[in-house]
């Protein structure tokens, strides 16, 4: 290229080198739950913000043992499991997964192997366990977002909870910046920022006492659960999951646990997509 570049007086650009585009309207298109499976601290970090960027936000088990019980507690749609980790390894972690989808009845979660060592064994070795597809670690974006998107249809075929149609936050992520930037006009803009990340901390705090419901699921409980967190959205207008929420509440009002939980892990997804470009307008107002 050098040479190239002499002999014609012009910049040749290496198509060999290109920079990886993330598509931030990802989670968007392909709406998902995920569950990342990674022991190492700086992995995790990494994963956690690559999903982050392309619109996922992402629950975290820090090896297999933790894995099989989250799942235990909440289906998902894609599994990121690492596949040497303590406690328990990738591939028991993805047999026990397996087993207990077969005992429950549920869609089977498409389970992505990620591992350092991208050797024809260990692709081998993955399939018989029932993982779905398999990367190699460092984890390349473009072949991550290939990796969920075939994820994602995947489910859909499957009829998994990918499948249903999800709110569209898009008109909700303008109401809320609206709605923030008239607090910021009336109030100081600290401390709305400050308001909004509060927000999205009680707001992640009830999801996990959601959570905590789902082996008695106490009707009560999660009714009152369903009414707060629609009054926390409330303060920033997104109507859309509040409607939910309604919904929710009224279902377990009525004695149907599961049907609540269910509406409820809905709220979650749509929180979660909308969660991150509001972080990043709390950011731009804290500058």
């Amino acid at each position: 290229n050098a040479l190239l570049e002499t002999l014609s007086g012009k910049e040749v650009v290496d198509d060999s080198v290109r920079t990886p585009q993330l598509d931030s309207r990802l989670a968007h298109d392909h709406p998902m739950r995920v569950l990342l499976v990674e022991d190492n601290a700086t992995n995790q970090k990494l994963a956690l913000l690559t999903l982050n960027q392309l619109g996922y936000r992402a629950d975290v088990a820090a090896n297999g043992l933790e894995a099989v019980e989250t799942a235990t507690l909440r289906e998902y749609d894609v599994i990121l499991m690492d596949m040497q980790m303590p406690e328990m390894d990738g591939v028991t972690a993805t047999r026990e997964i397996r087993t207990l989808e077969s005992k429950e009845g549920r869609s089977p979660s498409q389970i992505i192997a990620m591992t350092a060592n991208a050797m024809e064994s260990d692709r081998e070795q993955c399939i018989e366990a029932g993982m779905d597809n398999f990367i190699s670690k460092p984890v390349r974006v473009e072949l991550l977002q290939k990796s969920l998107i075939a994820a994602a249809k995947a489910r859909r075929k499957e009829g998994g909870p990918a499948s249903p149609a999800f709110v569209d936050v898009s008109p909700m992520v303008d109401a809320t910046e609206a709605v923030l930037e008239q607090m910021a006009l009336e109030l100081d803009r600290r401390a709305v920022s400050d308001l909004a990340s509060s927000f999205i901390q009680d707001a992640s705090e009830y999801f996990e006492k959601i959570d905590a419901c789902r082996d008695t699921k106490p009707q009560d409980e999660i009714a009152a659960l369903a009414h707060s967190l629609k009054g926390a959205l409330g303060v920033f207008q997104l109507t859309g999951i509040m409607e939910l929420c309604v919904t929710a509440q009224n279902e377990a009002i009525a004695g149907r646990a599961t049907e609540a939980l269910s509406l409820l892990d809905n709220v979650r997804a749509d929180f979660d997509r909308i969660r991150f470009p509001l972080e990043e307008r709390i950011r731009s107002m804290r500058q």
